[in-house]
């Protein structure tokens, strides 16, 4: 599990969460914001594409589920490094 690597969530207490799968779609960064700030984690699975997995590391998910640990773990070790 890959878990050190994201961000924590914003809010203090997340009192809700709230799943995805990677062909949902948040109408904008803002509607993701919008969901932290309310104190709600945001994790989404099955999110397979490095494209996909860096967009949603910088909209600040919560959490990402991946069949590809190893490939995850590339794109977050690719963004330490930059």
């Amino acid at each position: 599990m890959i878990r050190e690597s994201l961000p924590p969530p914003r809010a203090p207490n997340v009192r809700k969460k709230c799943a995805a799968s990677a062909d949902d779609h948040f109408g904008d960064v803002k509607d993701l914001r919008l969901l932290r700030e309310g104190a709600i984690a945001v994790f989404v699975w099955t999110v397979n594409e490095e494209a996909a997995m860096r967009s949603l590391i910088e909209q600040e998910v919560s959490g990402i589920f991946t069949d590809f640990a190893q490939r995850l773990r590339s794109v977050l070790d690719s963004r330490r490094d930059s």
